[in-house]
């Protein structure tokens, strides 16, 4: 599955918050979040879904000699 956030998007974001508003603009589209607090939390959401790419899920099979 596709992470749905870019790198780009969450500096849009962040640099957004460093200056205090929250309207955030990325290419031709833009968000308005209705609080600081709001934005903070997309910001972590994003964080959390960039810093842990969708692993692979594998299955070990082994010999039990039955």
């Amino acid at each position: 599955m596709a992470i749905p956030f870019t790198q780009a998007q969450l500096t849009a974001m962040t640099a957004a918050y460093a200056r205090g508003v929250t309207t955030v603009r990325h290419g031709d589209k833009s968000v308005t979040y209705s609080s600081m607090s709001e934005l903070w939390a997309a910001i972590q959401r994003m964080e959390r879904a960039l810093s842990s790419p969708a692993q692979p899920s594998y299955v070990r099979l082994t010999s039990k000699g039955y």
